[in-house]
């Protein structure tokens, strides 16, 4: 994920907010205002759902693709592990 200067919500993007640099929530935006002035963090779990403002000067919104996860094949270890002895 890309910390976003300049930068247009759109619904189903996933998002991070940060506070003085440490993550404070993760989700899915649920919907956009029509001035693209905030958005609505989807509920996830027991968290619920909220609004944030785009032009909140203690947020922090990184938002993107993160990175692929490993395939099975490159998630295995190359080699066997050897004992401890």
């Amino acid at each position: 994920m890309r910390k976003q200067q300049t930068w247009l919500p759109e619904a189903g993007e996933q998002v991070e907010l940060r506070r003085q640099g440490r993550l404070v929530r993760r989700g899915t935006i649920d919907a956009v205002m029509q001035d693209h002035s905030g958005f609505w963090l989807a509920a996830d779990g027991i968290d619920p759902r909220i609004y944030v403002h785009i032009e909140d000067p203690s947020l922090q919104i990184w938002a993107g693709s993160p990175p692929p996860a490993p395939s099975a094949a490159e998630a295995r270890p190359q080699e066997p592990h050897e004992r401890l002895r």
